[in-house]
């Protein structure tokens, strides 16, 4: 009637005892996939160091998480991953890399509520592999998604090939959606990070009624879909994923985001929102960005993004939004160049627009941005 993969998670004595479902290709595989992990019952709870995984440390392919609920599926303290990693030396070197794909991750509660909470993490991704990320969603048709203090994203991170250049073997990769009624986020992160110089899959939000972005206990919310780089200056050259949010109504406070952003040769992807109503208070914002790319220490890393930023479309879900309120200090419709790529631009279809409190839309360039 019901799954529990439970471990033991006490962050105040620091005891962790993992509970783990899971499948591995070995490092010396010449092409044998890891299996799938299929659960299916009337509820799915995955708890306090719970893990489920499908891993390749070689050639072969890491297998599909498949997660089916009649009623609630919870995720709480736990890691839900699909992953093709490299391994280590002992002085803390590459060893070997995989060169398989990660497999896709589905989680569907088909009567009732999703939750994933409390530092929980579920992913897909290649690290030093040029194979393929899975896609990874959430579908909750008659119910309700709530993200606290929690990931969820994919991460595209190919090796450097002999031309210099991260390559991945294809693109579209590394797709995240989410269907539901209405999903609240606090504190939690939604991405699609590419460092490829291959276009990854979009980041796609549906849902019938509310999405709400606010805070948690470690920071805002965000969504986004970014082309991005590592400390020490690589990065891919591909344009950032697409983002599509569709809701009726939606509402993001407290420094919380929806963007999307570049720090290299590659555009910030489109930015499409879709809704009846659209309140950004308190901090909250839209922004595309092509953006400088900085170290640990907050150093810029040569060359500055050429790429350009990313156009914003807010619109109603059938011709233009009743209302778009923009309320506080920092609130606002953002893009922003800091580099040579063009500005991008900011289109508004709504039959009221408020902006209040020092509210603001803007557009900004610097350097040799147009």
């Amino acid at each position: 009637d019901s799954i529990e993969v439970r471990g033991i998670a006490d962050f105040e004595t620091g005891t962790f005892v993992f509970t783990n479902i899971q499948t591995t290709v070995a490092t010396d595989s010449t092409g044998g996939n890891s299996g799938d992990i299929t659960l299916a019952a009337n509820s799915i709870l995955v708890k306090d160091a719970g893990q489920i995984q499908t891993v390749t440390n070689g050639a072969g392919n890491a297998g599909n998480i498949m997660m089916t609920a009649n009623q609630n599926i919870d995720i709480t303290t736990a890691l839900v991953q699909s992953l093709a990693q490299p391994t280590f030396d002992a002085e803390g070197n590459i060893a070997t890399r995989s060169s398989g794909n990660t497999g896709n991750i589905t989680m569907t509660s088909a009567h009732g509520d999703m939750s994933i909470v409390n530092r929980s993490t579920i992913t897909s991704q290649t690290v030093e592999s040029p194979g393929t990320v899975g896609a990874i969603a959430m579908n909750a048709p008659e119910g309700s998604i709530l993200m606290t203090d929690a990931t969820f994203f994919t991460y595209i991170q190919p090796p450097v090939n002999s031309s210099g250049v991260r390559a991945a073997r294809v693109q579209g990769s590394g797709e995240v959606q989410i269907n539901a009624r209405n999903m609240q986020m606090n504190g939690s992160s939604m991405e699609v990070i590419n460092l490829s110089v291959k276009p990854a899959g979009d980041l796609i939000v549906t849902l019938a009624g509310t999405l709400s972005l606010g805070p948690g206990s470690f920071g805002p919310s965000h969504i986004q879909a970014a082309s991005s780089e590592l400390l020490d200056g690589s990065r891919g050259g591909a344009p950032s994923a697409g983002l599509n949010v569709r809701a009726h109504d939606i509402v993001i406070t407290d420094d919380a985001s929806i963007s999307t952003d570049t720090v290299g040769s590659g555009a910030a992807g489109p930015l499409n929102i879709s809704m009846i109503n659209l309140q950004l208070t308190n901090g909250g914002k839209i922004s595309s960005n092509s953006r400088q790319a900085v170290d640990s220490n907050g150093t810029p890393l040569a060359p500055p993004p050429s790429g350009r930023a990313g156009n914003i479309t807010i619109q109603g879900l059938a011709s233009s939004a009743q209302s778009v309120q923009i309320d506080g200090t920092g609130s606002g419709i953002f893009t922003k160049t800091e580099g040579t790529g063009a500005g991008g631009s900011t289109n508004i279809s709504t039959q009221s627009l408020t902006i209040q409190n020092g509210g603001s839309i803007s557009a900004a360039t610097s350097r040799t941005a147009s």
